[in-house]
Order: C-alpha cells, then sequence, then structure tokens
C-alpha cells in the first residue's frame, strides 16, 4: 500500500502524487490508514488517517494537523476517522469518528465547531 495522495487530471491521468507511509503517520504528510478525502472551501486537501485529519496544500505541505498518533474521544480527537465531507456553503467539515459513534464537525480552520452521536 503506498499511503499518499495522487491528483488526477479530468481524464483520470496523474498530475502528481505526494506523501509517504508512517508507522503511525506523525510527520507532515506522512500517512498510516489514510480513508478520507475532500477539498476544503479554501482550496486545501483534507485528509483523515488513522486518528487525525490532515490540512494538505497542492505541493503536499501540512497547513494544520488536528488529532495525533493515539486514540482520543475528546473535541478535535478522534478513534479511526474515515468520512469525510465539507458543507457546500458554511465549509464545515463533517467527519465520521468511527469508533467514537459520532460525527465531529469542524470549522474550515480545523477549530471545533460541535459533533453529534453517540453510541
Amino acid at each position: 500500500r503506498d499511503c499518499c495522495v495522487t491528483i488526477l487530471d479530468k481524464e483520470g491521468k496523474k498530475v502528481k502524487s505526494f506523501g509517504t507511509k508512517g508507522t503511525n503517520g506523525t510527520k507532515e504528510a506522512q500517512f498510516a490508514e489514510p480513508c478520507g478525502v475532500a477539498m476544503s472551501h479554501d482550496g486545501f486537501i483534507l485528509v483523515t488517517d488513522r486518528h487525525r485529519l490532515q490540512k494538505l496544500t497542492f505541493e503536499g505541505h501540512c497547513a494544520k494537523s488536528v488529532g495525533s498518533s493515539k486514540a482520543g474521544n475528546g473535541p478535535l480527537q478522534f478513534n479511526s476517522p474515515v468520512g469525510i465531507t465539507v458543507h457546500p456553503t458554511t465549509g464545515e467539515i463533517f467527519i465520521a469518528d468511527t469508533y467514537n459513534h459520532r460525527i465531529q464537525v469542524l470549522n474550515s480552520d480545523l477549530t471545533y465547531s460541535h459533533n453529534f452521536g453517540k453510541r
């Protein structure tokens, strides 16, 4: 498994890839188990990976990261976040925080807004 982000053009041809595989995915643009990808309103690539979310530039640099290499259940902590989407008008980021059985909602600058759902 490559553990990278690949950007394709509209014909499906590879434009570029970035990121590396890491045991815990703790360094910039390093991934352990990347699962979800979305585009933010401000033009960044959002990637959920193991227990964190990275906000990346198109050059592959990490603008911001929340979460850590260890699972957590507080605000801005995750336990296997897999799905991610961005609200089309507000820019809020919705993350399916799998083993915390919730959806965590972040503002576009990756600050905590609220969450909903529970086991």
